[in-house]
């Protein structure tokens, strides 16, 4: 994703608010200083099998004038590519172009460290995902940041 669009990573809180009739892909919302922000699994939504535990960390961006979050299993590194570093790749086949995940990706390519392809990296398309989840929800319409209430 683009790093223009992250406003914070937090660690994923043991437990969120989960008020009624949230989508199967939103986890629950996050009291973020006075927001509640919805946090959307990713695994959920594209359908993958769970991890199995409650850690991990929430990736907090921007997208439309609102806040939105997604739960990651981990964040490894911030990275900066200048195109000398990072070497594209070309979309292979068309079998999985119908897969969510597939379409909500906006790129793929390799870091490189000293001139070697080391990983493989993909570009999510946050407005994609945020499309996505609203297309299947009216609630995801009303979410994104709402005022927490007063406790």
């Amino acid at each position: 994703m683009n790093i223009s669009d992250v406003s914070e990573v937090i660690d994923r809180p043991e437990r969120l608010i989960c008020p009624p009739n949230l989508p199967d892909f939103v986890e629950g919302m996050v009291n973020l200083r006075g927001e509640l922000i919805a946090a959307i699994n990713l695994r959920t939504l594209y359908h993958l099998d769970p991890l199995g535990n409650s850690t991990g960390k929430i990736i907090i961006f921007n997208q439309d004038e609102r806040k939105y979050g997604i739960i990651v299993d981990s964040v490894d590194a911030i990275l900066s590519l200048p195109g000398s570093e990072a070497a594209r790749l070309p979309i292979m086949g068309q079998g999985a172009a119908g897969d969510p995940a597939y379409q909500d990706v906006s790129g793929t390519l390799f870091s490189k460290t000293n001139g070697a392809l080391d990983r493989p990296l993909m570009k999510m398309d946050l407005k994609s995902v945020v499309s996505r989840c609203s297309g299947r929800s009216e609630v995801m319409t009303e979410l994104g940041q709402a005022p927490a209430s007063p406790a």
